[in-house]
């Protein structure tokens, strides 16, 4: 063996071993370790653990760079561009806050893809893909397991949020997993997009469709404590796809003869419920009415000496039951704190930024700086986050922040074409992960600065590079091939 092959081979097992900390280490960001032993503060920057094995992957692999295809340039060659505009914006004097977190996201997600791409080429094949999914099992099964603690016992690491909740009316949104990462918004982002990559790169996964069933049902629970309607609609949809896929799993022949079971048992449940009287609960039939339960009035005695509480509805009759019933709807609507009055008022200025500068966009931390400055036209409260990832980064960056997502569409496209030249359908995952997507950009207040946004790119990268390393293989192996795997 030559020295040079001793020197590629030790390298490889180094970067093996630093990937894979990297993998580990993601979903504790820099909260790994106590007394902040774990993280280093450099005024404009913060290194944890996580981010140090990303530095040390694209440091440790000099050699690597000479094996990147197309893709893997032109993807690096964006987030530079996109990281060196960013610069342009504001005087380095007189740089904001907000703007030095958001160049700071920029580096991180360039690291990322570079750390990726690396470790890719640097372990090729087999070890790559086995020390990959090692790390989103390990990433998924600390969000679980920690999920069902918190879901169970109501304890969570402090936070901004657990502070807000010693001021509110205990309800399931107690029990709604956090973990690290601030609120249950947050923590549903991570664990179903972590849940969704390893469906679409652990093939062993993939094959277990009762897994797949079972893992979206325990999300679909946290989902409806966290009450996030984003999420439930993603756990929904993917609870009934993976029961479908086990159904023509289970009857894989068309024959109506199986399915007929399932069919007389549909048609039973619909019978019964139109023969039976149905209770629709608060969510779906005069929600209003609870509300009046929770009222209650005091009164005084004729003195004003001794106060009674009674309950509104034992008190107002059915017509002053009615007008409070109207009153409190009128608040909750017409209310420019609501929620969705809020979220609605956020996009829209979001779009008044856009058209202010369509092509520059205002820059990093810009979208943030301008809320602070009351330099916005709709009502948000005290919101500073637009709570929507494409009107977040295109109306800070403009043009990039556009090509973003059209490169993002380019290698989907590759994605899908790559497939059908190998005679296969779309990974079915791969359907469900487009799907989702969209929602969960609407979920997080701010999706920028999330490390699931920082993979993505890097992670669709990584699939369709596998993609092709299959469709290589399957032309040397396999020159005839012509059905599906």
């Amino acid at each position: 063996m030559t020295q040079k092959e001793n020197y590629i081979i030790k390298n490889k097992a180094n970067v093996r071993l630093v990937f894979l900390g990297w993998l580990l280490s993601l979903p504790f960001g820099s909260n790994l370790f106590l007394f902040d032993i774990g993280s280093l503060s450099t005024g404009y920057f913060t290194l944890y653990p996580s981010l140090i094995f990303a530095f040390m992957l694209v440091i440790i692999t000099p050699w690597i760079y000479k094996y990147w295809g197309l893709m893997e340039k032109i993807c690096v060659a964006f987030l530079s561009l996109w990281l060196a505009s960013s610069f342009l914006y504001q005087s380095p004097t007189n740089i904001s806050e907000n703007a030095l977190f958001d160049i700071r996201t920029l580096i991180i997600q360039l690291v990322y893809l570079i750390a990726c791409v690396n470790s890719y080429h640097a372990l090729k094949g087999t070890d790559f893909k086995t020390t990959l999914v090692i790390g989103l099992r390990v990433f998924l099964f600390v969000l679980l397991i920690f999920g069902i603690f918190e879901f169970s016992t109501g304890i969570h690491f402090e936070s901004l949020k657990t502070t807000e909740m010693t001021k509110l009316i205990i309800g399931n949104h107690f029990n709604a997993p956090m973990f690290l990462y601030g609120n249950q918004n947050n923590y549903l982002v991570y664990i179903i997009f972590i849940f969704l990559f390893l469906a679409l790169f652990d093939k062993q996964t993939q094959k277990n469709n009762y897994l797949l069933l079972l893992i979206s049902v325990i999300i679909l629970v946290f989902a409806i404590y966290a009450d996030s309607n984003f999420a439930k609609i993603i756990c929904q949809c993917l609870a009934v796809f993976f029961t479908f896929f086990i159904l023509k799993e289970k009857h894989p022949s068309s024959y109506f003869s199986h399915y007929l079971p399932y069919f007389i048992g549909t048609i039973l449940v619909l019978i019964t419920t139109l023969v039976n009287p149905l209770f629709f609960g608060p969510k779906y039939q005069n929600s209003a009415q609870y509300r009046l339960n929770e009222i209650s009035l005091i009164e005084k005695d004729s003195n004003d000496q001794i106060l009674n509480v009674v309950k509104a509805r034992e008190k107002l009759s059915p017509k002053d039951q009615a007008q409070l019933i109207i009153y409190l709807d009128s608040v909750r609507t017409k209310n420019p704190s609501n929620s969705t009055n809020i979220r609605k008022n956020l996009i829209l200025n979001g779009l008044d930024f856009i058209k202010i500068k369509p092509i520059f966009g205002l820059g990093p931390g810009g979208y943030e700086d301008k809320m602070l400055e009351k330099k916005h036209r709709y009502y948000v409260n005290n919101q500073l986050s637009p709570h929507n990832f494409p009107i977040e980064i295109i109306s800070k960056y403009g043009v990039f922040g556009w090509s973003y997502f059209f490169l993002l569409i380019w290698l989907l496209i590759r994605l899908f074409r790559n497939t059908s030249t190998r005679k296969e359908y779309p990974n079915k995952n791969l359907i469900l992960l487009i799907a989702t997507l969209p929602l969960l950009w609407l979920m997080p207040a701010s999706y920028l600065f999330l490390d699931t946004h920082k993979l993505l790119l890097p992670f669709i990268l990584l699939l369709l590079l596998d993609e092709q390393n299959l469709t290589k293989r399957d032309k040397i192996h396999y020159p005839d091939k012509k059905i599906n795997r």
